[in-house]
């Protein structure tokens, strides 16, 4: 996914919808020189930003390009529609399925508080600060309201906390690195996503491993005491197998019952995350191992200390 959020501000998704408006006057394809100087004539702009704003149509697979023609697809002929009377919401909902505002969303989710109406309340001064462009997409929504805090709907909130919101599609993995790190990435999407669902205080959910891999764990709980620091795994089958780094093992001695290992098997990269999510849970996944270090030097479990290769029952060599 080339484009980052901070690319994504108002102004140019206004340029974006006014491209599709535009696009949506043909029903046939354009030539992609005559496409882009509509659009600019319309949108203004440089042509630089408006061959960029073409590509954000094609990566939302709002358009297609074949050769030197685009055109609209259905999605973005359905698009259209709402821009050219002025809804924006739809484009706004579009790009936070697509997970484009990931990062953003996360701060908010784990910066703010939910109430009784399961509203989500951030501070006006961190949410301009650290999700600019995502706040200002929010904006579009009536309900949604930025001062004296800014509060978010219980609807929006499910639409910014869901699977498909806080990761997005990667490209399809080369080579079992690539594929072990994908998956890896999934299974603390799970967990994330599960242990949100599962306390009165989401907001206490932090994902730290995207802040950093300092921590030595994938997700910190502070809605309990002591917290709760919690390592993901994933594998492609259902035997418990994963490895850990050796500074994961050495946070899992130092912590001790505030270390827990939740492992997620039977994960299929072939699947969309939303869609895919469902058949672990149904699989009763994830399969939690509290106080890591104690429950591995039990019988049971066979360690390869080069790698801290972990299986239960299984000789990894």
């Amino acid at each position: 996914m080339p484009f980052e959020a901070e690319w994504l501000t108002r102004a140019r998704l206004r340029k974006a919808a006014t491209a599709l408006v535009v696009l949506a006057q043909k029903s046939e394809r354009w030539q992609e020189p005559e496409a882009r100087r509509s659009i600019r004539r319309k949108a203004g702009g440089s042509l630089d930003e408006i061959v960029e704003v073409v590509s954000l149509l094609v990566e939302t697979q709002l358009a297609d390009i074949k050769g030197q023609s685009v055109a609209l697809t259905k999605a973005g002929r359905n698009l259209a529609g709402s821009c050219a009377k002025g809804d924006m919401k739809p484009m706004g909902l579009t790009l936070i399925r697509g997970g484009y505002f990931h990062h953003q969303a996360r701060r908010l989710l784990e910066s703010g508080s939910i109430n009784n109406n399961q509203e989500l309340i951030v501070s006006k001064a961190y949410g301009r600060r650290e999700a600019p462009q995502l706040v200002g997409i929010l904006e579009w929504w009536t309900e949604v309201e930025v001062a004296p805090e800014i509060l978010v709907p219980a609807f929006l909130v499910e639409e910014l906390a869901s699977i498909k919101a806080l990761l997005p599609e990667e490209a399809s993995p080369q080579d079992y690195l690539v594929e072990r790190k994908t998956i890896g990435e999934r299974a603390e999407l799970y967990s994330y996503s599960l242990e949100r669902s599962l306390t009165a205080n989401p907001s206490a959910i932090a994902w730290v491993s995207r802040i950093s891999d300092a921590f030595g764990y994938d997700i910190e709980d502070t809605s309990t005491k002591p917290v709760r620091r919690i390592e993901v795994k994933g594998h492609r089958g259902s035997e418990t197998v994963f490895y850990l780094s050796a500074h994961e093992w050495k946070k899992a001695l130092e912590f001790g019952k505030e270390y827990e290992l939740q492992f997620w098997g039977d994960i299929n990269l072939e699947v969309d995350t939303e869609v895919e999510y469902a058949a672990p849970r149904a699989a009763n996944y994830p399969r939690s191992i509290v106080d890591l270090a104690s429950e591995l030097k039990k019988d049971g479990w066979k360690m390869t200390p080069t790698n801290y290769k972990v299986t239960r029952g299984v000789d990894p060599s």
